[in-house]
């Protein structure tokens, strides 16, 4: 979207990783927790699910860091082998399951599973927060969201002859919302910390140098310690 990203803005991410072989799209959805809204959209069929990985940690990157959130069935677990590589650790949604401590382990607790009791907690969230408070902006997303149905076994997928790819992507998306938020909300925090603390060393220097120009005793820039 045009204006994105923006500095100091934050930003969340879901991706739904395929083979690449022109059956299902890989796809990747971007929202803004600022403004609430849709600001980016990568899909391809063509893209291999280790080359989607790079695809993600670019995206990411490029919106300041966004927090991800990737399913991890099937071709997943190769896409997130890359970005266990390639990304902030703490900036990839995981699931809280014991095992063990190898490097396998590790990268299969990171993502997003798609179960069949949680993709319906997760796309009625989806379906929430664009009733309520998400706008969306591509017409491709819109589309898939339209032919998005629950059918007579209760299954949800795309109609017969659609896709729901860039859906799920936005699903998972959501799943990482709160995170994001909450990442907000704490550096908000902080800032509020630090402006109302007298005593941070921060605040004490920028003090006295707001003195300095108002009496005109010099204060020396404090950019190390002398011996």
């Amino acid at each position: 979207l045009k204006g994105h990203p923006k500095k100091d803005f934050h930003y969340y991410a879901g991706g739904d990783p395929s083979g690449g072989l022109g059956q299902e799209s890989s796809t990747i959805e971007v929202f803004c927790a600022e403004t609430n809204e849709q600001v980016g959209e990568f899909t391809s069929d063509r893209t291999d699910p280790e080359v989607f990985g790079y695809k993600l940690a670019e995206i990411g990157a490029m919106f300041n860091n966004a927090y991800l959130t990737v399913e991890s069935n099937a071709h997943g677990v190769l896409t997130l082998s890359v970005l266990e590589k390639t990304y902030q650790s703490s900036l990839l949604n995981r699931e809280r399951r014991d095992g063990g401590d190898t490097e396998t382990d590790h990268i299969m607790r990171l993502g997003w599973r798609t179960t069949a009791a949680n993709k319906h907690l997760m796309v009625g969230r989806l379906r929430i927060e664009i009733a309520n408070n998400v706008t969306i902006h591509s017409p491709l997303l819109q589309t898939e969201l339209s032919t998005f149905i629950e059918d007579e076994r209760g299954r949800l997928g795309a109609q017969e002859g659609c896709h729901d790819d860039l859906v799920m992507a936005a699903a998972c998306a959501m799943v990482g919302k709160n995170h994001c938020i909450n990442s907000v909300a704490s550096e908000k925090r902080s800032r509020e910390h630090k402006s109302l603390n007298p005593l941070l060393f921060d605040n004490i220097l920028e003090e006295l140098h707001d003195s300095s120009r108002v009496s005109g005793f010099p204060v020396r820039d404090q950019d190390g310690w002398m011996n």
